[in-house]
């Protein structure tokens, strides 16, 4: 009985047990098994876009911005050919769309006439090297090529005419496209109409240099729809190639305007002459019907994520501009014709640096889409912009104009811009600056004075005896004209003068030239200084001078101290392109003269020509002083002009040390001996000669007035 009290007690307590564990275990979930499993390392690598530019699919010849395409040397004419055998590498882990285009940086015209108009382009689909032979006679290669790149005109989109070429298309991950040659041609007329290109019978270019273009090769990529997410592969639909726009200056433009923001009259419009006038061609192309309606009703096609974002232009200035002493104006087509069209223009106060949006702010609100003015480009004006001084009272300000684009809110059932709203962000696809009046010395001056960031001439300037002092950073874009000057004092003088800590940027294929009409030309004899006790350059250097494809002279009688620039302590000469002519005379002279400052020049391009091309001079006596200057080239061409008198590049010490005078040549070509060592022999230069070409030798001098030769790379 016992026993049996004892187990229905414990039957009791096991039951009541149970219940509290499930009471306890309400609104939990209990696992009667328990399993877990954890991932390893988990990696998220970013793909990498990446395209190259080969020429004739040698991967070892990639073409970048310091490479010079289609031998520029040739002077054009009817029937002229040259070409390059290019191909397209993507060597990026992701599939891409490119786009090959040329970018017209600069041209002149002759009464009007371009040669972008008559210079064609064509891409075959085979090397030139499989279209000529060693058997055909140079006559017969070049009819072939040229057969060639007229039939890929004549049947492939996007080429012809130079300014508007464009080769475009996909590549995946490691492709690239079969090497192909590319055209550039100039197809004879029957009808002597390349007669209007001929600068003959006194005809002049309107910068008086011979006809020319100047273009950019340009190479851009984006991604392709390919790769697949978790879902498909779209979710790059809407990548594109950033646009970006042609700016090429046209010149004075006669136009007839309406005040900002009134309808347009045709009768009271005023009629005006633009200082200058710049047209934006986009790069990108939207396809219509051609009629203006198709543009107003927004019947256009476009394939780009920028189709719906807005166009203007942003203008600013570095002074204030006040209301009717100036015009701002601007056309594109939708607004009417050329000649007596609807421009538009500001007539407002424009405070400095303080940008304004001529449509929008100019027209009260009116907007453009971005593949309204890509349809629009055919007529090949796209966007035009220009500026006039209408008082003068605004020389020596500086314009500058930004074609924008900004982003919109992307509405792909929107007809017209005006439907969508803008986000805040914008892109520049195109920009140029202009100063009012730069075509005098007065307007040069006070653009300086106005701390300008960049002065772009529109005309030729003379400078006698009222030289330009550059105390701050900026460039000075010639545009193909000229800025020359001569001094009539018994003193020191220059054409420019670049300041300490100053730094400017020559440009734009036009040349400064200086001369005096009054050198010291002392140099010694009975009763007489030993040296010239002034010097008049054309140039003379103290802060940063960048040559960028502009010629600079000096013409100087023979007998002066004088020279195409004269570099002091501080001095950072770097020459890119273009040509130094010291006329007979000495082009560059290093004035090294500073034992903790030194002077400094660099070479990469360029021509650099005279009786003496570079000279390193140490003026002191002291063997004790050890004056600092360094001379390095890496390209270009050095010529001495009388290679009976002199070299292509001497360095002389009147008895300070040469311990601190470096050397180093990795390349160009010299034609006249290179000699060091001149005066001082106690003290060596460092003189390292890794490449170049050496037409008559090089050496230094020795104390017993001997020579040897110094040992320079093979070809």
């Amino acid at each position: 009985m016992k026993r049996k009290n004892m187990t229905r007690n414990a039957l009791v307590t096991s039951i009541l047990s149970l219940l509290l564990c499930v009471s306890m275990l309400v609104g939990t979930t209990f696992a009667w098994f328990t399993d877990e499993v954890t991932s390893g390392r988990n990696t998220i690598a970013a793909g990498n876009l990446d395209i190259e530019l080969l020429i004739g699919g040698d991967e070892n010849k990639k073409v970048t911005e310091n490479t010079v395409l289609f031998d520029n040397e040739y002077k054009w004419e009817p029937g002229m050919v040259v070409y390059e055998d290019l191909q397209i590498a993507n060597v990026g882990t992701l599939a891409l769309k490119y786009q090959l285009t040329l970018d017209v940086i600069n041209e002149n015209n002759l009464n009007g006439h371009k040669l972008s108009e008559v210079v064609k382009i064509a891409v075959l689909n085979k090397p030139v090297a499989e279209i000529v032979n060693p058997n055909m006679t140079a006559a017969e290669q070049r009819a072939a090529v040229l057969a060639a790149a007229k039939a890929s005109v004549a049947t492939t989109t996007g080429q012809g005419i130079l300014s508007n070429f464009y080769l475009q298309g996909p590549l995946l991950a490691g492709e690239k496209t079969p090497v192909a040659g590319v055209v550039i041609f100039w197809e004879p007329n029957e009808n002597e109409v390349d007669n209007l290109y001929n600068a003959n019978n006194g005809q002049v270019t309107s910068d008086g240099q011979p006809l020319f273009i100047e273009f950019g090769v340009n190479l851009q990529a984006t991604q392709l729809m390919h790769e697949n997410d978790s879902f498909d592969n779209t979710y790059d639909e809407f990548a594109s190639l950033l646009p970006h726009a042609s700016v090429i200056n046209t010149g004075r433009k006669e136009i007839k305007a309406r005040p900002s923001g009134s309808p347009f009259d045709a009768a009271s419009a005023q009629f005006m002459t633009l200082d200058t006038s710049y047209q934006f061609l986009p790069n990108e192309e939207a396809t219509y019907s051609g009629e203006l309606s198709d543009l107003i009703s927004g019947n256009i096609e476009m394939d780009s994520s920028y189709r719906y974002w807005h166009a203007d232009w942003l203008v600013s200035v570095d002074r204030p501009i006040k209301a009717e002493t100036a015009v701002l104006a601007g056309y594109y087509r939708l607004f009417g014709e050329m000649t007596d069209g609807d421009w538009v223009y500001l007539t407002a106060d424009l405070d400095a640096n303080t940008p304004v949006r001529l449509l929008y702010d100019g027209m009260g609100g009116t907007t453009v889409n971005y593949q309204m003015i890509c349809a629009g480009a055919d007529d090949g004006i796209g966007f035009l912009c220009g500026a006039a001084d209408l008082t003068g009272e605004n020389i020596g300000t500086t314009l500058t104009v930004e074609l924008r684009l900004y982003e919109t809110t992307i509405d792909p059932s929107a007809n017209s811009g005006s439907q969508n709203i803008e986000t805040g962000n914008s892109i520049t696809v195109g920009k140029f600056t202009y100063t009012f009046g730069a075509n005098s010395a007065e307007g040069m001056k006070l653009a300086l004075d106005a701390k300008s960031p960049k002065i772009t001439l529109h005309d030729d300037i003379v400078l006698n005896d009222a030289p330009l002092t550059i105390d701050y950073n900026t460039e000075i874009d010639l545009n193909g004209h000229t800025i020359t000057g001569i001094s009539t004092s018994n003193t020191t003088s220059n054409l420019i003068k670049v300041a300490p800590g100053a730094e400017l940027t020559l440009s734009g294929n036009g040349q400064i030239s200086f001369g005096a009409t009054t050198p010291d030309t002392n140099w010694g004899g009975e009763g007489q200084p030993a040296f010239p006790g002034y010097a008049n350059n054309t140039i003379s250097c103290q802060g940063k001078l960048v040559i960028d494809g502009v010629t600079i002279k000096n013409v100087t009688a023979p007998g002066g101290a004088s020279y195409a620039i004269d570099c002091y302590p501080g001095a950072e000469l770097v020459i890119n392109s273009g040509v130094i002519d010291g006329v007979g005379k000495c082009a560059i002279r290093m004035f090294a003269n500073s034992n903790t400052t030194a002077t400094n020049v660099t070479v990469n391009g360029g021509l650099i020509t005279g009786k003496r091309a570079i000279w390193i001079q140490l003026p002191g006596s002291n063997i004790a002083s050890e004056k600092i200057a360094n001379l390095t080239i890496n390209g270009g061409k050095l010529i001495c002009t009388n290679k009976a008198e002199d070299v292509a590049i001497y360095s002389y010490s009147y008895g300070d040390s040469f311990a601190k005078t470096n050397v180093t040549i990795t390349g160009g070509e010299f034609d006249g001996l290179v000699a060091f060592g001149g005066g001082e022999k106690t003290t060596q230069e460092t003189v390292t000669i890794t490449g170049g070409t050496f037409n008559d030798g090089v050496g230094r001098y020795l104390a017993n007035d001997g020579w040897e030769d110094i040992t320079v790379p093979t070809v």
